[in-house]
């Protein structure tokens, strides 16, 4: 909101989010801390000595919070976890190698990644909003 109040910065400070929110007139107050979005190389199956399999997975995790500005209550806060797999790669051999080089994403398969989850991540944020305040 460009034309609006400067946000609090208490952001976790009920009653400054609540004054925030009168003085800009809005009804709810979402805010979506992220406090992780990284890419993690994960071991998702093996068989020891023969068969191992490992991810590069694309994580997104914080907190969601609701709050209702006319009664001044926090309607919902809850941590929310986002997570979508990339490369995968087989190793049939007893190295068990996680730096293999076949998990390594190029820039762009970063992006598409990334932004796929971010697309996931507002498609989730957004269902529970409706949920909670019954948009439907």
């Amino acid at each position: 909101m460009p034309d609006g109040p400067p946000f609090p910065a208490d952001r976790y400070h009920l009653d400054s989010l609540v004054n925030w929110g009168l003085e800009a007139g809005v009804d709810h107050l979402l805010i979506v801390d992220v406090d992780n979005e990284q890419l993690r190389r994960e071991k998702s199956f093996h068989l020891p000595l023969v068969f191992h399999k490992y991810e590069t997975v694309g994580v997104i995790e914080g907190q969601l919070r609701l709050i209702d500005v006319a009664r001044s209550r926090l309607l919902v806060s809850e941590p929310f976890r986002v997570k979508e797999k990339g490369a995968r790669i087989f190793q049939a051999t007893m190295d068990d190698d996680i730096n293999d080089p076949d998990l390594h994403l190029t820039a762009s398969a970063k992006l598409r990644l990334f932004h796929s989850l971010e697309e996931r991540l507002a498609a989730k944020i957004t269902e529970r909003v409706e949920e909670i305040i019954n948009l439907r």
